[in-house]
């Protein structure tokens, strides 16, 4: 296997509809332009990850329990917020020579939250 040039592109979870399609636009320009050269052009897209600091361990802090069950039971098909580790273990993934044939899409990571499949 050869090793390949890549490029990552992290989609945050708080990012509009709007701002979405911008993203993919440039994802899939960035591919088109950069692929001759041999450059992996891929996107993660995490969904809400609770992580020390972050918004989604604020919310679940300053909320009631039975408002964020609310909100699991209606927007996290999985049950449970993410972790961090599984995003850094797809990236890892994407930065190794087993992804020399990926490139030019968004890998949602988000248990099921966009509700979508690319």
């Amino acid at each position: 296997k050869e090793s390949k040039p890549f490029i990552i592109i992290e989609l945050k979870s708080t990012t509009s509809d709007l701002k979405i399609n911008e993203y993919y636009q440039l994802l899939k320009y960035l591919k088109q332009t950069n692929s001759k050269y041999g450059i992996l052009i891929n996107a993660v897209a995490p969904g809400p990850v609770a992580h020390p600091g972050g918004g989604w361990e604020k919310f679940q802090n300053e909320n009631k329990k039975e408002i964020v069950d609310q909100f699991i039971k209606e927007n996290l098909p999985i049950g449970k917020f993410g972790w961090p580790e599984p995003i850094g273990d797809l990236v890892t993934f994407l930065a190794s020579e087993n992804s020399g044939f990926l490139t030019g899409t968004c890998i949602n990571i988000d248990g099921g939250w966009s509700r979508s499949i690319n």
